[in-house]
């Protein structure tokens, strides 16, 4: 029999292992470890895009997409990603990430925010009929109480886009969806 001791690992701190093999508990840590160190940049990717640092933030995300095959640290990297490239005014790149994001994490709670997001980027860039799409897409993907505001959105892009028909439709969805006041008046009474 082998005798157990504590050992120190520069990757995973201390645990208990015998001599010459690695115990499971190890290896699990290793294979973990990567994306801890995705976890982490992500974190400081969120630091940096709320302090404004929007390069070093663009470079966290970055750096934890390409580090871990999770999908769900992988989404949260591309979302932040896509933050970060919106807030710097890089709109185009903004978009881009946005439809990865969607199209390899449909079904994440990412999607449908990145839905809207996009609608933002793409009246930036006055791709107005996009934009409206994008808010459409929003407004199927989740919908609730801010249908009226995102519809009033669309309205607003589809009017930029000259859709003058879609635009009215839009703005007439915008006045009979529920709004914000109609939730704050029900609970008043």
């Amino acid at each position: 029999m082998q005798p157990i001791f504590r050992t120190w690992s520069a990757t995973c701190g201390w645990h208990r292992g015998a001599r010459a093999r690695r115990t499971s508990a190890h290896t699990q840590c290793l294979s973990s470890n990567g994306n801890t160190r995705a976890i982490a940049r992500v974190g400081t990717g969120d630091r940096a895009l709320f302090n404004g640092d929007f390069e070093a933030a663009v470079q966290e995300y970055s750096t934890a997409f390409e580090a871990t095959d999770d999908p769900t640290i992988r989404v949260a990297a591309l979302w932040g990603l896509a933050r970060a490239q919106h807030s710097d005014k890089r709109f185009d790149a903004s978009v881009e990430t946005l439809r990865q994001l969607t199209a390899e994490f449909p079904d994440s709670a990412y999607a449908s925010p990145a839905r809207f997001l996009e609608g933002q980027n793409l009246s930036a860039l006055r791709r107005h009929g996009d934009a409206a799409a994008a808010y459409a897409g929003y407004i199927i993907s989740r919908p609730g109480v801010i249908d009226s505001f995102v519809s009033g959105l669309r309205g607003d892009a589809l009017t930029e886009a000259g859709d003058y028909a879609g635009a009215l439709d839009a703005y007439t969805s915008a006045q009979t969806s529920p709004h914000l006041d109609d939730a704050r008046n029900s609970r008043s009474k």
